[in-house]
């Protein structure tokens, strides 16, 4: 009895990590990071490391692109109409499970046109005024600050954004099983 009360509290708390992603984008750069718990780690930008082609038994270097090429073949996947069914399928199931704990906007309008300043502001402002109602009906939102502003005295606009959204091992789990058996149905229909 006891075994397996603690084998149900150990996957009740696995099931409750939680996965998350911070994007940060400023002075045109662009970085990404990847949460589990507390444990942050940087996903972009990354090193890049030179890749050597691979060698075919023959001793002939290919690419991945020609081995790709020579898997396909006829009635080899399921429809694209179907695919687009089970993701828009599995997006309906993620909706209000995503939660934005962050989202914090900084925009400033500017050129060296004050009319263009002017357009600028206008429209990211009816942008911001049409998205942030549906971003905060699609997702949990904790927290958001958006600010846009119009300096007519720089040249060009200037964004940061600093976002961070995730959601617990358990609903990924659940979306990614249905998802699964709904491909599984899909592809077994398909023979």
């Amino acid at each position: 009895m006891i075994p397996a009360l603690i084998v149900i509290l150990v996957l009740f708390l696995l099931a409750m990590i939680w996965l998350g992603v911070e994007v940060r984008f400023s002075d045109s750069q662009l970085t990404v990071y990847a949460r589990v718990f507390f444990i942050r780690f940087r996903v972009y930008p990354v090193r890049r490391r030179k890749k050597k082609p691979k060698k075919d038994k023959k001793g002939k270097k290919t690419d991945a692109s020609e081995k790709k090429r020579k898997k396909k073949g006829p009635g080899h996947r399921p429809g694209v109409r179907e695919l687009v069914d089970l993701v828009l399928d599995a997006a309906g199931k993620l909706k209000r499970k995503i939660t934005v704990t962050k989202l914090n906007l900084r925009y400033t309008a500017g050129s060296k046109d004050p009319g263009d300043t002017a357009l600028q502001y206008g429209r990211v402002c009816a942008a911001v005024g049409v998205l942030l109602p549906r971003i905060c009906e699609a997702f949990k939102v904790r927290s958001h600050d958006v600010k846009v502003n119009a300096d007519f005295e720089i040249e060009k606009p200037v964004i940061e954004l600093d976002a961070a959204l995730g959601m617990f091992l358990w609903q990924i789990l659940y979306v990614g099983v249905s998802a699964f058996i709904g491909f599984l149905k899909l592809k077994s229909s398909g023979k």
